[in-house]
C-alpha cells in the first residue's frame, strides 16, 4: 500500500461504502498524507496496512523499516504516534 487509494482499496474488501464515500475519503486522506513527510507517512501505511488487532509488526518487516529509514525503533513508535495524532487532527 503506497497511497490512499491503495489503502482504501485493501478497507473496501472489508466493508461496503458507497462510491461517493469511498471518493470523499480518498481526498481527506490524500489532504492529510500529503501534509507529512514521507518517513511518517510510510511508517503509518506500513503500520496500518499490517498491524492487525493490537498484535505487533512482524520482526523481520520493523528491521526492515529502521534498516530503510534509517531509524531507532523508539523513533518509529513516536513517527507513528505523530502520524496518527495527524490524522486525527481537525477531522
Amino acid at each position: 500500500v503506497n497511497d490512499a487509494t491503495g489503502f482504501y482499496e485493501v478497507v473496501s474488501k472489508k466493508q461496503y461504502m458507497s462510491e461517493e464515500e469511498k471518493e470523499y475519503k480518498i481526498r481527506w486522506l490524500d489532504a492529510k498524507l500529503s501534509c507529512m513527510k514521507e518517513k511518517h507517512r510510510i511508517v503509518l501505511l506500513t503500520y496500518l496496512a499490517y498491524e492487525s488487532h493490537g498484535k505487533k509488526l512482524p520482526r523481520s518487516l520493523t528491521l526492515k523499516l529502521r534498516t530503510q529509514l534509517n531509524l531507532t525503533q523508539d523513533s518509529i513508535r513516536v513517527y507513528k504516534k505523530e502520524a496518527l495524532d495527524a490524522l486525527s487532527m481537525n477531522n
